[in-house]
C-alpha cells in the first residue's frame, strides 16, 4: 500500500508543475471547495470544460464519499442529517 501512496505523492507533485490547478485558492480551504463544486456541478449539467479537474479534489471527494459511507454504515443506514 505505501508504493500507491508514494506513487500519489509523485503523481501530484508532477501535477502540480505541470497543470495549473485552475484555482486561485489554497487547496482544501472552503473557498477552493465552492469553486471545484461549482466546476462539477456545471460540468455535470453540460458546460464544457474550462480548465482540467484536479486529481486532488477528486481524491478528496472518494475520501469524503468512503467517511460518508462508513458513517451510514455505523449508524443503520442513516447519515447524520437524516
Amino acid at each position: 500500500m505505501s508504493a500507491l501512496r508514494g506513487l500519489n505523492k509523485r503523481v501530484l507533485r508532477i501535477e502540480s508543475r505541470v497543470m495549473p490547478s485552475g484555482s486561485p485558492y489554497v487547496p482544501h480551504s472552503p473557498e477552493w471547495w465552492d469553486y471545484w463544486n461549482e466546476r462539477v456541478d456545471r460540468l455535470a449539467n453540460g458546460a464544457s470544460a474550462a480548465s482540467r479537474i484536479p486529481i486532488d479534489y477528486i481524491d478528496a471527494v472518494v475520501q469524503r464519499a468512503r467517511q460518508d459511507s462508513g458513517t451510514r454504515a455505523h449508524t443503520g443506514g442513516r447519515g447524520e442529517h437524516e
